[in-house]
């Protein structure tokens, strides 16, 4: 990575998920419930991240995964934003989007976002995120 960039870490709180960016190994992450008040204040520099790391990166993968178990429709257009970010990366991405077993109604949205987004998802069902 010509620029060194530094890891963003935020923890999860009851309203707003955990965000573990990490450039060194490629693995993107956002975790739990999304219902933030002010989704602006916590994405924001979330997708300024990932924009930064997209032309910076010289890794030959980047894996984003979504483990997402409840969000609201503010976060649903961060949330596409932080993912069109990767398709400038072509092959070089791997969109996993996690759901719990029971869940149809997250891999709908995830099938929802794929459709959109028009990159491919690899669905991975776990007993609970």
């Amino acid at each position: 990575m010509a620029l060194k960039m530094k890891k963003m870490f935020v923890e999860s709180t009851n309203k707003t998920p955990q965000i573990d960016l990490d450039p060194e190994n490629g693995v993107l992450q956002i975790k739990g419930v999304s219902i933030p008040e002010d989704a602006n204040r916590i994405y924001t520099p979330v997708v300024e991240w990932a924009e930064r790391y997209v032309r910076h990166t010289e890794l030959f993968l980047t894996v984003v995964r979504i483990k997402i178990i409840y969000f609201n429709t503010s976060t649903s257009d961060y949330l596409m934003n932080f993912l069109k970010t990767f398709k400038k990366l072509g092959e070089k991405v791997r969109y996993e989007w996690y759901f719990e077993t029971d869940d149809d109604d997250m891999k709908e949205t995830g099938i929802h976002f794929e459709s959109i987004l028009e990159v491919k998802f690899h669905y991975i069902e776990v007993e609970e995120i």
